[in-house]
């Protein structure tokens, strides 16, 4: 049952507060460079430089950090640094790594998350601990050849966001998910369920609502930057995975794609 527009749609408004609690964070050309090196096919850190807008942090967007890997260990696990390392897309990684990040998800209690880990065959990867550290307010870019390899990230208080492929409700929590890869992991309500039959490619209403976004709409011949995280409720039946991946709580409806306002604040979850 759609909501109708959303607030942030119908007026062109963002929502504002004094409080807004901000922390400065740098874009993870480590760990984006020894995804890329798994792929092969050339220099990793020349990728990085040549295609400054595919691995940037820009504004707006939503933005995970990646400070440790989910198996605990590796050279890329627990490393304190004096600003947390954060990516804000999956360009890097391969669908092969996606999917299997995707799976861990899917898992229904935290005794199956942890046993899926002791399982994984796939430690070369160094599967990051992805965990929500809020949304950019500027544009940090991977290679320090490019510009600023660190921005603000707004990770506490009241904000204006894009949401993602499904609607969402006034008080829902609100999780992140991973757009092109984990649609096919949810049915049309958002809820968990299998959905392979659906396109993973957004639709006319994605492309319409998503048009002044920066973000890649796969049906037009245009620019854009593509395989980022987009923000959805929780469901009705969440995963041990879903449940860890809140963040915040929406504060008015919105239509698939349509500005959203939330309240981030992973301290009070």
């Amino acid at each position: 049952m759609s909501s109708g527009p959303s607030i942030g749609t119908r007026v062109g408004t963002r929502i504002e507060s004094s409080s807004r609690h901000m922390l400065q964070a740098r874009v993870d050309k480590e760990r984006m460079i020894h995804a890329l090196s798994k792929q092969g096919g050339g220099n990793a850190d020349e990728t990085l430089r040549r295609n400054k807008m595919d691995f940037c942090m820009h504004k707006d967007e939503l933005v995970l950090c990646c400070n440790n890997n989910l198996k605990k260990s590796g050279h890329l696990h627990n490393r304190n640094n004096p600003y947390p390392k954060v990516i804000t897309t999956w360009q890097a990684f391969t669908e092969e790594q996606m999917t299997h990040i995707c799976k861990i998800m899917m898992q229904e209690s935290r005794v199956k998350f942890y046993q899926y880990l002791d399982h994984d065959i796939e430690m070369e990867y160094q599967v990051p601990d992805l965990q929500a550290l809020g949304y950019s307010v500027g544009i940090a870019y991977a290679h320090e050849a490019n510009g600023d390899t660190i921005a603000a990230v707004q990770i506490g208080g009241l904000i204006t966001v894009q949401n993602g492929a499904y609607e969402i409700q006034t008080g829902d929590l609100v999780h992140w998910y991973i757009q092109g890869m984990e649609e096919k992991y949810f049915d049309n309500d958002g809820n968990r369920g299998n959905n392979s039959n659906s396109s993973l490619n957004p639709t006319k209403r994605a492309s319409h609502f998503l048009r002044n976004s920066g973000i890649k709409r796969s049906d037009k011949n245009l620019d854009g930057k593509g395989k980022v995280f987009f923000p959805k409720a929780l469901a009705r039946n969440p995963t041990y995975g879903d449940k860890m991946r809140v963040f915040a709580k929406c504060l008015s409806s919105a239509g698939p794609y349509e500005k959203v306002d939330i309240m981030i604040a992973r301290q009070a979850m």
